[in-house]
């Protein structure tokens, strides 16, 4: 940390976040999957599962998918959903195309069934073998990964939630909105129905 009560001002902290390696094996000698777990991960991906890597800031989920794309095949195709500020992609035998959607978009993230089918669009003229998302929103991407589920089957996506079960009901339900995680954590109800396995971590 750099600062003190000598210095004016606030107090600025300086934190860097453990280096997990980008391999399944390696995550679970660190402790943060089972040895059975990293198994399990690697035959999900191939029989093209999809999964769901959820957990609170700083759970190393993004260690986790990036480890789950470095063990493929030097002939798998991934298209990498990229978080603005995550760790991007690792090396890996195949080949990876990154694709960063808007900050905070919303013109490509559209709902299915409309006229332009936006980032659904353009991940499936990639036609890759694995979608990954580094950080998918609980409640504005649900449409998007279920979208992408449906057209390209292997879809990985990191969620920042306390748990996995649904948030706590609010107004915007009864609107019609899309219900967005309260305060204590959940994912919303479309976005838990696309995971046929869930990862949580501490």
């Amino acid at each position: 940390a750099l600062g003190g009560s000598a210095l004016p001002g606030a107090l600025v902290r300086l934190d860097r976040p453990a280096a997990y390696p980008a391999d399944l094996d390696r995550l679970a000698d660190a402790g943060v999957l089972s040895m059975p777990m990293a198994t399990f991960l690697k035959l999900g991906l191939e029989s093209r599962q999809s999964i769901a890597v959820t957990g609170p800031d700083r759970a190393a989920r993004t260690a986790v998918l990036r480890a789950l794309v470095a063990g493929l095949a030097a002939e798998e195709r991934v298209a990498w959903i990229a978080d603005p500020g995550g760790s991007g992609p690792p090396e890996a035998a195949a080949t990876i195309v990154t694709v960063t959607p808007p900050s905070t978009g919303e013109a490509l993230l559209e709902e299915p069934g409309e006229a332009d089918g936006g980032l659904a669009d353009v991940v499936q003229w990639l036609q890759p073998g694995v979608v990954v998302f580094e950080r998918a929103d609980p409640a504005r991407d649900a449409a998007l990964v279920r979208t992408l589920r449906h057209r390209l089957g292997g879809v990985v996506f990191g969620v920042e939630a306390e748990r996995w079960e649904a948030p706590v009901e609010d107004s915007s339900a009864a609107a019609g909105r899309p219900v967005r995680p309260s305060a204590a954590g959940g994912v919303d109800r479309r976005l838990a129905a696309a995971a046929d396995i869930v990862v949580e971590l501490a």
